[in-house]
């Protein structure tokens, strides 16, 4: 993770990190390629926050094909409607 600069980031590091081949292509890669087995998908899910934990919403992000494809994304949006449950 140090050849990205940071141990942890943000989305697109996140997207970095799965599209690697490190330490080459193969077998031992996050980006997996073998003969009988390979990366066949990618997603995300992000919650959107207003405040300490209150979702406002939540989008899907999927991705079809190995992540180093850079294949067509699918976007889904869920947001939150209604009031937040409170205890008696």
């Amino acid at each position: 993770m140090a050849q990205w600069g940071q141990v942890t980031g943000g989305r697109e590091w996140l997207r970095r990190l799965h599209r690697s081949h490190s330490p080459a292509p193969g077998p031992y890669s996050i980006c997996l390629h073998r003969a009988d087995a390979f990366t066949v998908s990618y997603a995300e899910v992000e919650v959107e926050l207003a405040g300490t934990f209150e979702a406002t919403g939540v989008v899907m992000r999927y991705m079809s094909g190995s992540p180093c494809s850079r294949s067509n994304q699918q976007v889904w949006t869920l947001e939150r409607t209604g009031s937040r449950a409170t205890e008696s």
